[in-house]
């Protein structure tokens, strides 16, 4: 039997619109930086901005090397090659004393050395805009919205850390906020996110995140906070069924299923020191009528030339073309030094259990990044990546490893 796939047109159409979204986005801000503005100061860093509105292209040339391009486990022998990507990202934005807008938009193709197959022109899509509003001394609005396409699924899972095929994948955010000063002391915040996640061929979902929480402060060194949190996702799921007439066509009618949860959680941070900081965050979270724990624990260490930070998290979110609520565990440590101005080393290591309906999956993940800043406009960055993951999630018998390694020039203009 054949399987009718969805009409390649309908897809077209919608990345077309998202397009014109993010043209819309950038085109105001655009036409500001196109006023005059003071001339660049020498031996600035790149991410310095100069007057109240800029623009500027970057042009990005990555050579990576993949062992395991399509994150299969070992017994199925993974196929490894030599990847090039290039292309321009643009930003523009608007800087004032009460507003202001970033916008970003940026798109690569690629080439491989070996599976020429693979190659596309548009092989990964991101933009973004952020926008912060002084409404008045003590209210403050906060817009910001992205949508990444990329043909490796597993960026988009950055709680979970779980290692899926590859396949054509897409992520559509938006969140707005608001915050105001309720006295001197305390302060009130809403949020509200919405995101699209969808894979080809496989379910998606839609999450909808809320937040409405009260901070306030104590003392020069504390701050306190109490957040109620519901939580909303429709995951897509594919019901099949043989058409009449004994046709060997398989018809495909997608159909959709719903979760939903609430958190209620307190915390607070306090700076043990100027340079020293502990945040603790934690609440129960009720979803179907079981109870399980929301965590945030956090360490952070500011030096005169760099920082170190542990974090701890537990959770309850989703991944991308997979169904319902995992509940995650995740370690992370991030260490971060300049020795010198040119020069910046950073390693992550981290650590992500995911559990559902019995089953999990362990990852264990190590990322470490070099930065060397040329000139004021050039940088190179080197970048290695070792992940493995196993576990009973997906059948999986057997671990899927993924050695990663990169180097990217960067050129940016003006």
């Amino acid at each position: 039997m054949r399987m009718t796939r969805p009409v390649r047109s309908v897809r077209a159409v919608r990345r077309t619109v998202r397009l014109m979204l993010l043209a819309g986005v950038l085109a105001p801000a655009m036409i500001a930086a196109q006023g005059n503005a003071p001339a660049p100061v020498a031996g600035q860093p790149e991410e310095h901005i100069e007057g109240p509105s800029y623009g500027r292209v970057s042009l990005l040339f990555t050579e990576s090397y993949d062992d395991n391009v399509f994150a299969v486990p070992l017994s199925q022998h993974p196929q490894s090659d030599l990847i090039s990507r290039f292309g321009p990202t643009f930003e523009v934005g608007r800087h004032t004393r009460r507003f202001v807008m970033n916008a970003r938009y940026g798109l690569a193709a690629e080439r491989y050395a070996q599976l020429v197959d693979l190659n596309s022109d548009v092989a990964h899509q991101e933009g973004m805009f952020d926008v912060d509003y002084h409404a008045t001394p003590r209210a403050t609005v906060h817009a910001d919205g992205g949508y990444i396409d990329t043909q490796s699924p597993r960026e988009l899972n950055q709680a979970t850390l779980i290692t899926i095929g590859r396949g054509r994948a897409e992520r559509l955010t938006a969140h707005g906020g608001f915050g105001e000063d309720l006295s001197k002391l305390i302060r009130l915040n809403l949020d509200y996110t919405i995101s699209n996640d969808t894979l080809e061929e496989q379910p998606g979902n839609l999450s909808h995140n809320g937040r409405v929480g009260l901070q306030w402060q104590t003392s020069m060194r504390t701050n306190y906070r109490v957040d109620y949190r519901p939580r909303y996702v429709v995951f897509g799921s594919i019901a099949s069924a043989t058409t009449a007439g004994g046709s060997d066509t398989l018809q495909v009618t997608p159909v959709s299923a719903s979760e939903s949860s609430q958190a209620i959680t307190a915390g607070f941070t306090h700076a043990i020191t100027p340079l020293t900081s502990i945040e603790l965050d934690g609440g129960p979270r009720v979803t179907a009528g079981s109870v399980t724990p929301e965590i945030t624990a956090a360490f952070r260490r500011r030096m005169q030339k760099g920082d170190i930070t542990l974090a701890y998290t537990r959770t309850q979110d989703t991944a991308i073309g997979e169904l319902g609520f995992f509940d995650v565990q995740r370690l992370t440590a991030t260490a971060s030094v300049t020795p010198v101005r040119a020069l910046t080393l950073s390693a992550l290591p981290a650590f992500a259990r995911s559990t559902q309906a019995g089953d999990y999956s362990n990852v264990r993940e190590l990322n470490v990044e070099i930065v060397v800043r040329v000139i004021r406009r050039l940088s190179f960055v080197a970048f290695a990546r070792a992940a493995n993951q196993e576990g009973t999630f997906g059948n999986l018998n057997d671990p899927i490893q993924t050695r990663y390694m990169s180097f990217t020039t960067r050129l940016t203009l003006p």
